[in-house]
C-alpha cells in the first residue's frame, strides 16, 4: 500500500502535536509552577529579613537601591515566568484544537503557531532564569557587603 506524503505529513504533526499536548505542556507547567514557588519564596525572605541583609535602618542609598533592584529584579523574574506559561497554554490550546479525533489537521497556521507560541515562550523563561539569577547575586553580595563591613 502506497501512502500519500500528506498523509504521513499529517500522521507525524499529529504525533508532534499529541506529544506536545502531552508531555512538554505538562512537563513545562509542573517546572513553572515549582520555580514560581521558589522565586516567591526567595522574594518573602528577602523582604521578611531586609533588616538583616541590608542592614534595613543603617544602611546607605547604593544598599538601598541595589536592595530595591533585586526584588524587581524577582518580581520581573515572576511575571515573565508566568507569561511563559500563558503563552505554553496557548501553545496546547492551539494543538489540541487542531489535532482533530479523526486524525486530519485543519491547516498549517496552527502548525505555524503553536511553534511561535513555543518560541516566545523560551524567550520570556530565558528572561525570567536571567532576572532571578541577577536578583539572587545582588542579595548575596548585599548579604556579603554587610557582613564584611567593618
Amino acid at each position: 500500500m502506497v501512502h500519500d506524503s500528506t498523509d504521513i505529513e499529517r500522521k507525524r504533526w499529529l504525533a508532534h502535536f499529541g506529544q506536545f499536548v502531552t508531555f512538554d505542556y505538562s512537563e513545562c507547567k509542573d517546572l513553572c509552577k515549582a520555580y514560581a514557588t521558589i522565586n516567591v519564596a526567595v522574594l518573602v525572605f528577602s523582604v521578611t529579613f531586609a533588616e538583616k541583609i541590608g542592614g534595613l535602618p543603617t544602611r546607605s542609598r547604593l544598599v538601598s537601591a541595589a536592595m530595591l533592584s533585586a526584588w524587581i529584579l524577582l518580581l520581573i523574574s515572576l511575571l515573565t515566568c508566568g507569561l511563559g506559561l500563558r503563552r505554553m497554554f496557548s501553545g496546547a490550546w492551539i494543538a489540541s484544537r487542531n489535532a482533530m479525533v479523526d486524525g486530519s489537521l485543519d491547516h498549517v497556521e496552527g502548525i505555524e503557531s503553536l511553534s511561535g507560541h513555543v518560541r516566545v515562550a523560551k524567550r520570556y523563561w530565558r528572561v525570567s532564569l536571567c532576572c532571578f539569577a541577577s536578583g539572587i547575586v545582588l542579595l548575596t553580595a548585599i548579604g556579603a557587603f554587610r557582613v564584611l563591613q567593618p
